[in-house]
Order: C-alpha cells, then sequence, then structure tokens
C-alpha cells in the first residue's frame, strides 16, 4: 500500500480512508442527536455546535499531526460535526414548503453536502502543495468556523401558525389517495420498512462517498502516461461532487413527481 509522506508520522491510503469512512458512519450516527437538538432548541443551536465540532475537529488533526489525531479530530469530532449541521439545516428548510416540493427542498439543501468536492478538491491540493497539510487542516477548520456558524444563523422555523404552500390542483388529484402519517420515532423504529431504508440509505451513500474520497488516488494510479490527467487528478473528485449534487437534487424532484415509494422501489 503506498503512502504519503507528511511530515506527520507515516501516513497510508489505507489509513486515510479509514478516518474517512469512521467520519463518514458517525456522521450518519449523530443526526439522531442532532436532529433531537432541532427539535428542543432550534436549527441555530444544532448549526452553531456543528460548526464548533467540525471546526475543532479540523484544528485538532492540524495540531497533533498523527494518525490518532486524524481519527479523533476528523474521523470522530469531523463526523459529529457533520451530522449535527446536517440535522440542522434539513429539517428547518423543510417546515417551510408543503409536501409536494419537500424531494426538491432536500435534495436542494443536502446537494450542498455532495457538491463541496466541487471547490474543497482544487483548494485543498492548493493549500497542501503550498503549505503542507497541518496548515491546511487547521486554515480548513477555520473556514469551516466562519461559514458554517454565520450560516447557521440564518436558519429559522417558521412560526406555529404558518401554512406551506398547497400543492398544484393536479399534483394535489395525484396524492389525493396517499394518507400521510407523522410516525413518532419510537413507532417508526419498531417497522421494518424503517431498518430496509437505514440499510438502503448506509450502503448506497458510503459506497458513493468512498468512491469520490478516493477517487484522486485512482486516478493518479492509472493515469500512466496521461501527464496531464496525472497532474490534476482533483479534477476527478471535483466531477464527482457535481454529479452527487446533482443526483441529489435530480432524485427528489424524481421523487416529488413519482411518490416517495415508488421512487425507493425504482432506486432499489
Amino acid at each position: 500500500m503506498s503512502g504519503l509522506n507528511i511530515g506527520w508520522s507515516y501516513l497510508t491510503d489505507a489509513q486515510a480512508t479509514w478516518a474517512y469512512s469512521l467520519c463518514g458512519c458517525v456522521f450518519a450516527l449523530f443526526m439522531i442527536p442532532g436532529g433531537r437538538i432541532q427539535d428542543r432548541f432550534g436549527p441555530k443551536w444544532g448549526a452553531t455546535l456543528g460548526g464548533l465540532f467540525l471546526a475543532g475537529g479540523c484544528i485538532l488533526a492540524g495540531l497533533m499531526k498523527s494518525y490518532t489525531g486524524l481519527i479523533l479530530g476528523f474521523g470522530i469530532m469531523g463526523g459529529i460535526g457533520m451530522g449535527m449541521g446536517y440535522a440542522a439545516a434539513t429539517p428547518a428548510a423543510v417546515q417551510w414548503f408543503g409536501r409536494h416540493q419537500r424531494g426538491l427542498i432536500v435534495g436542494l439543501v443536502v446537494g450542498g453536502y455532495g457538491g463541496a468536492a466541487i471547490y474543497i478538491s482544487p483548494l485543498a491540493k492548493y493549500l497542501i502543495g503550498n503549505y503542507g497539510l497541518s496548515v491546511s487542516f487547521i486554515g480548513l477548520g477555520m473556514l469551516f468556523a466562519l461559514v458554517v456558524i454565520v450560516a447557521g444563523q440564518l436558519l429559522s422555523r417558521p412560526p406555529a401558525d404558518y401554512v406551506p404552500p398547497a400543492p398544484p390542483a393536479t399534483a394535489q388529484e395525484t396524492r389525493s389517495a396517499m394518507t400521510p402519517i407523522d410516525w413518532p420515532g419510537r413507532e417508526m423504529a419498531k417497522t421494518w420498512q424503517f431498518y430496509a431504508l437505514v440499510f438502503l440509505f448506509i450502503g448506497s451513500a458510503q459506497s458513493g462517498l468512498l468512491v469520490i474520497a478516493n477517487a484522486t488516488p485512482m486516478l493518479n494510479s492509472t493515469a500512466g502516461t496521461l501527464a496531464f490527467f496525472a497532474a490534476h487528478a482533483w479534477l476527478l473528485s471535483s466531477f464527482g461532487g457535481l454529479a452527487n449534487a446533482a443526483g441529489r437534487v435530480g432524485t427528489g424532484v424524481f421523487s416529488d413527481k413519482l411518490g416517495r415509494s415508488n421512487a425507493t422501489a425504482v432506486w432499489a
């Protein structure tokens, strides 16, 4: 397994992938307490805590300069921060719109997560190439703190008497046979459909994210004599982020048109 001598301890590609995988798992798990925080205290608290954890984790990883620091800082603290931020923004946005637009709105919100690779890949390449990995982690951590915490203050829930816009007449007729049910969390966790969706989400999301995370080293190892692609392998990561974001928005619109159950059956 090839490695990268970054001035820390010797870090292999496998170790970097483990840290990224751990971040993804912690991120998914902490969406649950993040959702609780959003419900009880509002989206600003969740976004602020998420920004602090993510920024603190990146700065910790940069200061420790070790695989342990990468696991603790990026893998655990970064995952906690992303989970809390994700759970803060999505429900707050959905509550302002009717059921007929939920797929589109959720797609737009989470599309930003997938699309981050568009600018993070070239930015990280520039920072690492000019300032080293430690400074890059610290700088990105400070950037995340500024952007996430400031943007989080713009989040708000609609007032109690707010009524979302009604769907067009044609869409309303199409969904007239569907009876929406607001499942309590405990009751939802007793259904097999919940665990089937969790399994589907973990399998599809992790496989896609791990490909994006390893796109640059994969292209570097297969580019061969194609000097341009070997020197600009980050382009594949950026393109993957663009496709990821577009897919999230597109499938959200698709589920609005087709219905959640039918759309899930097609994806499966």
